[in-house]
């Protein structure tokens, strides 16, 4: 499988740069798995209601773990999920670090925009329009359900990134080991 972070991170740009490591196919569908768990994002018990959690899951390929980038411009993008039609979505459109990432009906918002950025390893990080904050797996849980929130990245030297974090692999893709190999690839997928 294709295989890139969405890892957590903080960049402070008016106008950032697109991630030079990500190449998105609008057209395609991702399934988003976590680097440090190896599970799926995934729609807790494949909710079709708002406010639904988005959690990690074991990968099961399912509808509710399929998930399209939908371009919002300025290098920003919503995240349609297969099953619902519905939208990772900072609720109350928080700032917070720990803000939970809920599933609601598209409405563009700020607070379901994210962009690509660039970490580790060729790894790319979904980051928050509203926050500037990136999406991780709360407490870097490695089981079933755990809670997919925004946190700022910790920006200390010594320390290695946090784990928890969030990889995209192009759905039904397979012998691709970075984001952007895909496109490289010409796989079409």
């Amino acid at each position: 499988m294709v295989a890139a972070t969405l890892a957590i991170g903080m960049l402070a740009a008016v106008h950032p740069a697109p991630a030079e490591a990500a190449t998105v196919d609008t057209n395609a569908w991702y399934v988003l798995v976590n680097r440090n768990s190896g599970k799926a994002l995934d729609v807790s018990d494949a909710s079709t209601a708002d406010g639904a959690r988005v959690s990690q899951w074991t990968r099961h390929d399912g509808a509710n773990q399929q998930w399209q980038f939908l371009d919002s411009g300025g290098g920003f993008y919503r995240l349609k999920a297969r099953h619902s039609d519905k939208v990772p979505d900072v609720a109350g459109a928080s700032t917070a670090d720990g803000a939970a990432i809920q599933q609601w009906a598209d409405h563009n918002g700020a607070n379901q925009q994210f962009r690509l950025a660039d970490s580790d390893a060729g790894h790319v990080r979904l980051v928050s329009r509203t926050s500037d904050k990136a999406l991780e797996v709360q407490g870097a849980s490695t089981t079933d359900g755990g809670n997919v929130v925004q946190r700022a990245r910790r920006r200390a030297r010594a320390y290695p990134p946090r784990a928890g974090l969030v990889e995209a692999a192009p759905f039904g893709c397979a012998g691709v080991t970075a984001f952007n190999a895909v496109r490289k690839a010409g796989t079409g997928c």
